[in-house]
C-alpha cells in the first residue's frame, strides 16, 4: 500500500436548545435538541501504511485547559469507531495511522469526540462503499449524537440524540465559545438530573416544556420584548418542539431568542462557587446585539451568537470579558 495522508475536519457543534425527557429502558435518556454545526474543528489526519494495525496518537492545542490521556481502547470513541466499521464490514481495518489535533476540548458539549468518529467512520465507509444508512447504524452503536455530524448545519435531534430532522440553515453568525474553569462529566450531569427529577420533585411532568427545572428567568440576558412575549403566552402549554421552532424562526429573522438547557440546572447543583462565579458574570453580557446565549450540551462550554451586523467594537469588550472568567474562548461562526 503506497504512503498517501488524509488531512479531514471533525467540526463541532452548539444545543441550541436541549431538554431531558423520560429516561428509557436500555438506561440512556430521550431528548430533544437543536443541533448548529459551527466553524471549529478538530484535525483528523489518516496516513495509509504498510503495517498490520492501526497505530492511534494525538496531541493538544496548546491552551486546552484540560487534556485528558487517550488510550486505545475502549473508553476512546475513535477506538469505537474503528471497531464498530470492522463487525459491520466484518473486515479487520489494519495499515493506517490515525492522529486527533484537537482543537474542540474535551467535556466541553461542543461533540469533538463525537464528530471525529463520524469522520472515522465516514472515511471507511467511502473505502467499503457503506451507505449514509449504514454510517449512522454504525454512528448508533458508538455514540448517541454521532448521527448529526453525518447531517451537519441545522437540525433536530430526538431520540437518544440520533434521531436526526434537517431544518433550514442559519445565517453565519458570529459566536463566541468559552469554557470555564472546570469541566462536566456527561453520565455525571446525566445523573445530578435523574436525582433533581426523581427525588427533589414532588411531581413528574408529562409533557417536558420549558419550565422544566423552574429556573427564574434572568431579565438581563434578554430584551424585555422577548420577555414580555415570553410571559405573555402560556408557558404550560409550551413543548419543547414549539420552544425550537420559536427559536428556529427568531434566528432566521435575526431577532433574539430565549435558549433552555436542562443541563445549566444540573451543572448549578454539581458545581460550587467556582461555576455560579462564572455564570453570574456571563450572565451580565447582554445587549442588542446579542442574539441567544447558554450552555451548550452537558457543558461545560457556553456560547453566544451575535447579529451579524455585531460592531467590532463590542465583540472585542464581549471577548475580553470572557477571556477574564473562562479558561478557553474562541471566536467562530455557524457554518
Amino acid at each position: 500500500m503506497s504512503d498517501q495522508q488524509h488531512h479531514l475536519k471533525a467540526y463541532g457543534k452548539l444545543n441550541l436548545y436541549l431538554d431531558v425527557l423520560e429516561k428509557r429502558r436500555d438506561g440512556f435518556h430521550d431528548i430533544i435538541t437543536l443541533f448548529q454545526t459551527i466553524n471549529l474543528y478538530d484535525d483528523v489526519i489518516i496516513s495509509e501504511n504498510s503495517g498490520n494495525n492501526i497505530k492511534f496518537t494525538y496531541s493538544y492545542e496548546q491552551d486546552i485547559p484540560f487534556k485528558p490521556d487517550l488510550k486505545w481502547d475502549l473508553n476512546n470513541t475513535i477506538f469505537k469507531a474503528v471497531a464498530a466499521v470492522e463487525k459491520h464490514v466484518n473486515k479487520k481495518i489494519k495499515g493506517y495511522d490515525i492522529h486527533i489535533f484537537k482543537r474542540l476540548p474535551p467535556e466541553s458539549g461542543l461533540g469533538g469526540a463525537s464528530s471525529d468518529a463520524a469522520v472515522i467512520i465516514d472515511f471507511f465507509a467511502e473505502k467499503y462503499k457503506l451507505s449514509l444508512k449504514d454510517r449512522i447504524k454504525i454512528g448508533n452503536k458508538v455514540g448517541s449524537d454521532i448521527a448529526f455530524f453525518f447531517h451537519k448545519g441545522t437540525a433536530i435531534g430526538t431520540g437518544k440524540g440520533n434521531i436526526i430532522t434537517s431544518l433550514d440553515g442559519l445565517p453565519n453568525f458570529p459566536v463566541f465559545v468559552c469554557q470555564p474553569m472546570m469541566t462536566f462529566s456527561t453520565p455525571k450531569m446525566y445523573s445530578v438530573i435523574d436525582y433533581l427529577r426523581f427525588e427533589n420533585w414532588e411531581a413528574i411532568e408529562d409533557v417536558e416544556s420549558v419550565s422544566d427545572f423552574e429556573t427564574e428567568i434572568v431579565e438581563e440576558q434578554i430584551s424585555d420584548k422577548i420577555l414580555d412575549d415570553w410571559e405573555d403566552d402560556d408557558v404550560d402549554s409550551w413543548t419543547p418542539h414549539d420552544e425550537i421552532n420559536r427559536i428556529h424562526a427568531s434566528l432566521k429573522d435575526q431577532e433574539q431568542a430565549l435558549s433552555f438547557n436542562d443541563f445549566e440546572k444540573a451543572a448549578e447543583e454539581l458545581e460550587s462557587k467556582a461555576y455560579r462565579d462564572f455564570i453570574e458574570q456571563f450572565n451580565e453580557i447582554k445587549g442588542n446585539s446579542v442574539l441567544l446565549k447558554g450552555m451548550t450540551g452537558s457543558g461545560s462550554a457556553h456560547f453566544i451568537v451575535f447579529r451579524q451586523s455585531v460592531s467590532d467594537k463590542k465583540l472585542k469588550k464581549t471577548f475580553e470579558k470572557l477571556e477574564n472568567i473562562s479558561a478557553w474562548v474562541r471566536t467562530t461562526q455557524f457554518k
